[in-house]
């Protein structure tokens, strides 16, 4: 596959269980990651990635926010860059048990010129469940390939506390591509993660993803070898 990209689904995607601020909010995240996982498919070449974003949010709901990170696809034939993310939404609870939000979100490779594309998303929570859903609706790349417009994605993930400052979570989710067959590219995956969270030091969390992609990319490794992640983020 020519750029099969979440992150942990929490990542880019942070603001997805955005509710009603009493009052506007700016915030900024770092992390570092030993594997940049997108969506159950390394982004860095199986190698450590440097992360970081900006979000604003506003006080009836909206926000607008940036994300960035280093990434390698030279084990797929592409090159070695950064993602870029540009994205923008609006989000409200319900009651007590449900929140929704939806937006849209642009990815950008500044070095490359035929991989850009643009998506809008939805998900809805309740309690300690979110699912949502991912659509393209345009991209850069020359067809056949993925990442153009039609692709989707679906996924579910929930987060339990377990102890004090100790969670486990879970995502599923699948990828469905519009100008390729399903023997190409689609694929399921999922992860299994625990996160240890502190006031002052941030958050440590260790993460197993699987995929079920056929091949190996130009190094010979599976891509749906089993990926073990550890990732250090805090927020501002």
């Amino acid at each position: 596959m020519k750029k099969a990209k979440l992150t942990m689904l929490a990542g880019i995607l942070a603001a997805s269980t955005v509710a009603a601020p009493a009052m506007a909010e700016l915030s900024a995240n770092i992390g570092v990651t030993n594997n940049y996982i997108w969506r159950g498919v390394t982004q860095s070449n199986d190698s450590a990635a440097v992360q970081g974003g900006i979000d604003y949010t506003g006080k009836q709901g909206w926000y607008v926010g940036t994300w960035m990170s280093n990434v390698d696809f030279s084990n797929t034939g592409g090159n070695s860059e950064y993602e870029l993310d540009l994205y923008g939404g609006y989000g409200q609870e319900i009651n007590q048990d449900w929140s929704w939000d939806a937006g849209l979100i642009y990815y950008a490779y500044p070095l490359s010129t035929d991989v850009n594309f643009l998506e809008i998303y939805g998900s809805a929570t309740w309690k300690w469940l979110n699912f949502g859903l991912n659509y393209t609706l345009s991209g850069e790349a020359s067809s056949p390939s993925a990442f153009r417009s039609g692709d989707y994605y679906l996924h579910a993930s929930g987060d339990w506390s377990v102890a004090t400052d100790w969670s486990v979570g879970a995502t599923i989710g699948t990828y469905d591509f519009d100008d390729l067959s399903s023997s190409d590219g689609d694929y399921f995956h999922f992860q299994l993660r625990g996160t240890r969270t502190t006031e002052n030091m941030g958050d440590f969390t260790i993460a197993l993803d699987q995929n079920d992609l056929d091949g190996t990319d130009l190094n010979g490794k599976k891509f749906d070898d089993p990926r073990i992640t550890v990732m250090w983020t805090k927020s501002f």
